[in-house]
């Protein structure tokens, strides 16, 4: 544990930190690669003197308690990231200089990031303190100007670039220490460190990623198998078998002679509708061979035509809401 700047033990008992919010929310933008980011954001209340320090633990892929839960044998496993956040305070303690985060050497960070973080000054305005500066094991998030230091501290973290396959829920605890590694200890003096109770957020927060806007995935390859394919890839790296998912296929014509893949009006013919399963390394060759025995069997229009494949990317831990919903992923025939 370093030796903290010198300052005084403080003979009174901390007040557990407050959570004020935790949520999840979209990071990306309609391309495929980003539809699958999202960020955690977690907001906090503590007073945060200079004795102070808060032990923030943002915990993801945690299987959520309830009747419905599943958890796959692919699942992710849980990460806990663990981090010690300090205020730095200026010579006279009046004003906050700076947030300072620290993690044990081996902590796992998510997606290999340090969160964004920003604190509410006493107007109520968020200030953003970016992603800080710092090598190895601490990170310095500088308050430009420095802050009057007021009775409780509100500090927002954001974790960024999580990606729905292998970061699929997030929640947090916070525990406050007080007094713990002073520099200005005198021989023979004990200290009393105090400990707050661990504060649990009640519930874990999951992403909801809906993109309803068109994502050509002809580019991907040759073939709308190998399309599907590289688009499962895109999204799910290295957690792509096993993700479970839901898929709507359709063919989309035009109404119009002689029109291009993109004219207006379409009309959209269904074609099959797959409930909640895994990815597989066949999935992607099934689709396809499903959508050519349809196109061979009916016969439809050719003029602008197009595959639309709906999908919904589902928790590998519970079934009930969607990580990722793309509405239109359209490979255009030719």
């Amino acid at each position: 544990m370093p030796t903290r700047p010198t300052v005084p033990p403080l003979l009174q008992e901390p007040a557990p930190p407050v959570i004020e919010t935790q949520g999840a929310s979209a990071q990306g933008a309609a391309v495929l690669a980003e539809t699958s980011l999202w960020r955690y954001h977690l907001r906090y209340w503590h007073e945060h003197r200079a004795q102070d320090e808060v032990i923030v633990t943002a915990s993801f892929n945690r299987v959520p308690t309830s009747d419905a839960a599943v958890s796959s044998d692919d699942a992710p496993g849980c990460i806990d990231c663990r981090l010690t956040a300090r205020l730095d305070f200026s010579d006279d303690g009046e004003s906050i200089e700076a947030l300072r985060l620290t993690r044990e050497p081996d902590e796992a960070m998510p997606a290999g990031r340090w969160p964004w973080a920003d604190y509410r000054a006493s107007d109520g305005a968020i200030v953003d303190l970016g992603n800080g500066a710092g090598e190895g094991e601490e990170r310095t998030y500088a308050f430009d100007p420095p802050a009057p230091y007021w009775s409780s501290q509100n500090i927002g973290l954001t974790w960024n670039g999580l990606d729905v396959a292998g970061l699929q829920n997030a929640c947090a605890s916070l525990v406050a220490v007080r007094n713990r590694g002073l520099g200005d200890q005198s021989p023979g003096v004990e200290t009393i460190v105090y400990r707050t109770a661990n504060v649990q957020a009640p519930t874990v927060v999951m992403p909801r990623n809906h993109w309803p806007d068109d994502i050509d995935i002809g580019a991907l390859g040759d073939t709308v198998d190998a399309a599907l394919d590289a688009a499962f890839t895109t999204l799910f790296g290295k957690h792509r078998i096993g993700q479970r998912v839901a898929m709507k296929l359709s063919y989309c014509y035009s109404l119009l002679p002689d029109a291009g893949s993109d004219a207006e009006p379409m009309v959209c013919l269904p074609v099959a509708l797959h409930t909640v399963q895994p990815i597989t390394a066949q999935t992607s060759a099934q689709v396809a061979a499903e959508l050519d025995a349809w196109k061979a069997a009916t016969d439809p229009p050719a003029t602008g035509s197009e595959w639309v494949i709906s999908l919904a990317q589902f928790p590998q831990f519970d079934a009930a809401q969607p990580l990722l919903e793309l509405d239109r992923l359209v490979y255009r025939l030719r």
